[in-house]
């Protein structure tokens, strides 16, 4: 069992060590793209609005009533329409907020838990007969306690940040129209502004068509939709740098293989595809 415990925190200390590059890599990626002290000064905001969220209790995600929402129907949110603009607000938890975190919440220390209570003790008046004591497993009650506080106070911290910063309303929708208005106040070209507000729009119509209440996912459905399209924005605001880098170094490739009547903007794009999809063949693999 030690050695278990050894290896896993040795894969834990790596898998952090890749974590935190990645998080380096992109921030380098993403202040190359908007500019160093446009970005960084979206970052300090960014950290204002954590540290105030700080000062909320972590709102009830689990509090959502499925039947009642069920009634509502799945969202067609092609038009910008609000998800859940009849939900009723004695649904958003106490508080009536969707959002917050505490500076601190339980801790349950499992293995300390389960030291102290140690095995069954054998009466004295009994021959002295080994007894094992009862099997425990090892991810107790304790333990799964305590991954439920930590991912609770995430989510709801992730969620407040979002709304302080406008981003989403507070029923958890992305508000596309701010994303462009922030887009707009950036000093970057107008093909890359084109390209981000592109890329939001596609999220929202995209996310809020899929079927995610069939992943019988614990979350709410709302809160799904909302992971599910800021991951999309993450993806396409990085296709869109992408792209953007290869505009301003277009002169660096040959284009003569696509047609003459092409457009700039159309050969741009033919030209990102291939240089994408051509580094991540290894998506291709089925095992």
């Amino acid at each position: 069992m030690s050695r278990a415990v050894i290896l896993i925190s040795l894969a834990a200390v790596a898998m952090a060590q890749e974590e935190f590059f990645e998080k380096y890599t992109f921030t380098k990626v993403m202040a190359n793209c908007f500019g160093e002290d446009a970005y960084y000064d979206y970052l300090a905001k960014v950290g204002i609005a954590q540290r105030e969220c700080q000062q909320f209790p972590v709102s009830s995600l689990h509090s959502v009533d499925y039947t009642y929402y069920s009634k509502l129907g799945y969202p067609v949110n092609a038009g910008g329409q609000a998800l859940y603009h009849q939900y009723p607000t004695h649904y958003l938890g106490v508080n009536q907020q969707h959002y917050g975190i505490p500076q601190t919440y339980p801790q349950y220390h499992y293995l300390k838990k389960r030291q102290a209570e140690g095995g069954a003790a054998v009466p004295a008046e009994e021959p002295a007969v080994a007894v094992d004591p009862p099997k425990q497993p090892f991810f107790d009650q304790y333990y799964i306690l305590d991954s439920v506080n930590k991912v609770m106070a995430s989510l709801s911290n992730y969620t407040c940040t979002l709304h302080k910063l406008g981003l989403i309303d507070e029923y958890l929708n992305l508000h596309a129209a701010n994303y462009v208005e922030l887009y707009n106040q950036l000093p970057i070209s107008d093909g890359l502004k084109k390209d981000l507000a592109d890329g939001i729009n596609h999220c929202v119509q995209l996310t809020y068509c899929l079927p995610l209440e069939r992943l019988k996912s614990p979350l709410p459905l709302n809160l799904q939709y909302l992971l599910m399209a800021m991951k999309c924005e993450k993806e396409t605001r990085t296709d869109a740098c992408f792209k953007d880098d290869l505009r301003k170094n277009i002169d660096e490739f040959d284009l003569s293989l696509f047609p003459e009547d092409d457009t700039d903007e159309s050969k741009l794009n033919k030209l990102s595809a291939i240089v994408i999809e051509s580094d991540s063949l290894n998506e291709l693999e089925i095992l």
